[in-house]
């Protein structure tokens, strides 16, 4: 049996075409983890808005209805953050191993922004570690429901 043009061509670009089908599996493995982490960090951040709401929905009916603190359900809170914060360190890890394969990780900046707003807030629940007073901390709480209700005056620099 003598050699095709049709067993020539099979033989000159088979062998590329299977590297290549390799390369893109590959190339569609990494991207679909990439879609993953995207995935995991919308979860994330929505979590942590959801946490946010909560802690803000506290404060507003501490100081709303001048009602006592409640230390159980802000420990839960805490808790709650903490859990928060377990996986963060792994999926910051997943976003910098995405970010050098060249792909833009949705959500990762506004995910890194709330791992360090987590992480400052542990630190403020934290009583071993007091961040500020009780009397600080009632302060900071008030202006920021007078900030949410629209009573405070945004701040507008002067002109000279």
């Amino acid at each position: 049996m003598h050699d095709s043009i049709a067993y020539e061509f099979a033989k000159d670009h088979v062998p590329g075409y299977a590297d290549k089908s390799a390369q893109v599996m590959k190339d569609h493995k990494e991207a679909m983890d990439c879609r993953d982490c995207e995935t995991l960090i919308a979860e994330g951040l929505h979590l942590y808005q959801l946490l946010c709401r909560a802690d803000e929905n506290y404060h507003h009916w501490l100081f709303e209805h001048d009602r006592p603190r409640n230390p159980e359900f802000e420990k839960d809170l805490r808790n709650l953050f903490e859990i928060w914060l377990r996986p963060c360190d792994d999926i910051d890890h997943w976003i910098d191993l995405h970010l050098q394969r060249g792909y833009d990780v949705e959500g990762a900046g506004k995910f890194r922004t709330y791992m360090h707003q987590a992480r400052a807030i542990l630190k403020a629940f934290d009583e071993d570690k007091p961040q500020m007073s009780d009397a600080l901390r009632e302060l900071r709480d008030a202006a920021m429901t007078e900030h949410q209700s629209g009573e405070t005056a945004e701040f507008i620099p002067e002109t000279e």
